[in-house]
């Protein structure tokens, strides 16, 4: 598989999908106790959810991805459920596969999952129906496409890192406009996730095309002021900042920072928190090949 962008087979299913079900975008919760007088659909919801709170394994999380896939053959045009699937795709990728192509194919399937919840927005539909690149189509979008919007950037720019140079200058114009978009419609979403977007992107980017490690070293550390708990953030920072900058010191550091944290010190993401410090620790297990 690779990641291809947004595609008119794509534009075609969640266009049909909104002539049939008007009801994208809508969050619904429900509990196991509740299960006795849930329907088929919401059933669905349940068991992903229930699935979700046991996402450190792999099992589990597979099982929730399962979940809401099938939910969308009821509601195909649910922006939240499109957008939990593409946080899904992205943490069984980043964080549960260690094989190249395996994590390759769950960004490109969260991408292509996201990019779906982006389009349960009519006016940004309409605007990429009309021919304009996706990422020119972004001003269209509301705060409450965040979800399915972070997780594309997320994606593509982990699906882009890891194909290389080439990938990273394909995709740069997209990510760098999602980031700006992220940033300016709500830099606290997800513990500082604008700053730390921009960050990324500047330490990715070669410089003859917008990379610019003075930036980027700003936004990373703007966004550890904003949410320092968080350990994603040094992750990225010690994996695209400091290597780059050739910054050993600071590699070490920030990694071993993460490893010795506690991860549950925000309880909504103690999956996520663990398996960054399982990142952590096989990036520092590559210090000498790296510098």
């Amino acid at each position: 598989m690779r990641y291809s962008g947004w595609t008119s087979a794509t534009l075609a299913l969640v266009v049909c999908a909104g002539l049939i079900i008007g009801c994208g975008g809508r969050k619904t919760t429900y509990t196991q106790a509740d299960a006795q007088a849930l329907t088929a659909e919401q059933q669905l919801l349940a068991d992903a959810e229930a699935a979700w709170e046991q996402r450190g394994d792999k099992a589990q999380l597979e099982a929730a991805l399962a979940k809401w896939e099938a939910y969308l053959a009821h509601d195909p045009n649910n922006s939240h459920v499109l957008g939990m699937l593409a946080r899904g795709c992205y943490l069984l990728g980043n964080g549960h596969s260690t094989d190249e192509a395996a994590s390759l194919a769950a960004y490109d399937r969260g991408a292509s999952f996201g990019e779906r919840g982006m389009a349960a927005n009519d006016a940004f539909r309409k605007c990429v129906a009309g021919g304009a690149k996706d990422y020119k189509c972004l001003e269209h979008l509301t705060a409450d496409d965040m979800l399915p919007t972070y997780w594309v950037y997320a994606n593509v720019g982990k699906w882009s890192a890891t194909k290389g140079f080439t990938y990273i200058v394909k995709n740069k114009s997209k990510l760098k406009a999602i980031a700006d978009w992220v940033h300016a419609t709500d830099p606290h979403y997800f513990y500082g996730a604008g700053d730390r977007l921009l960050g990324t992107y500047y330490a990715k980017a070669p410089a003859a095309f917008g990379g610019d490690m003075t930036k980027s070293k700003k936004h990373f550390d703007q966004s550890l002021a904003i949410e320092p708990k968080y350990l994603g953030t040094k992750v990225l920072m010690a994996q695209y900042y400091a290597t780059k900058q050739q910054d050993q010191e600071l590699f070490r550091q920030l990694l071993e920072e993460v490893i010795a944290a506690d991860p549950n010190v925000i309880p909504a993401i103690t999956p996520e928190q663990t398996l960054d410090q399982a990142n952590a620790q096989r990036l520092l297990d590559k210090i000498d090949d790296l510098f």
